[in-house]
């Protein structure tokens, strides 16, 4: 299904972000499918590496990156919860709705489901790039404004060269040299540019 629907959606070009995560979401309810019940077997490695592959890919179109941007990065520039939590948030809620009501036991699983995808967010050794643009995760994931399109993807997933080969052709010198100084600065914490080095 997946597959199928990311041929509607290249990288540059095609729909809005908004609107690749709308249809995106025909993917969710197949892989949440019975998550009150069968939360637990997402821990078993073979399925959650066959459920993350999956959720991965769909959050690879909905932001227009590339394949070399890490899972957990992805997900998160995407706004896409990790398949994981969510269905550990569904279960918790079938099993406390009884006792506190519904809206009370939602309310209390979607805090804590965003507390444990922080907590792994910055205790995760890749995208670091990323973590230094987006620190706090639910605000990002929450915000009602912007959209995110293939130039940002690659801003904030750390891919300056490709964006700025693809400037070059458009003979948008200015504005590669622009966005290449804005990587050093934001990641050295300078603006001296004797100081600036090129960020990996």
């Amino acid at each position: 299904m997946v597959t199928h629907l990311s041929r509607l959606m290249a990288n540059v070009g095609g729909p809005k972000s908004s609107r690749r995560r709308l249809i995106m979401s025909a993917v969710q309810p197949v892989l949440l499918y019975g998550a009150e019940v069968r939360a637990d077997t997402i821990n078993i490695e073979f399925y959650r590496i066959r459920i993350a592959r999956v959720q991965r890919q769909a959050a690879l179109r909905v932001c227009s990156a590339y394949r070399t941007v890490s899972a957990l990065a992805v997900l998160v520039i995407a706004g896409v919860i990790p398949v994981k939590l969510s269905a550990g948030e569904r279960k918790a809620i079938y099993q406390r709705k009884g006792e506190i009501g519904k809206d009370t036991a939602r309310t209390e699983e979607r805090s804590r489901k965003y507390q444990q995808w922080q907590n792994s967010w910055q205790k995760d050794t890749r995208g670091r790039w990323t973590a230094r643009l987006i620190k706090q995760i639910q605000p990002w994931v929450e915000r009602r404004h912007g959209e995110v399109d293939y130039y940002l993807t690659m801003f904030l997933s750390g891919h300056v060269d490709t964006v700025c080969d693809r400037m070059l052709e458009g003979n948008d010198y200015w504005c590669c040299w622009v966005y290449s100084v804005s990587k050093r600065v934001i990641w050295t914490g300078t603006r001296d540019r004797s100081k600036i080095r090129t960020a990996r």
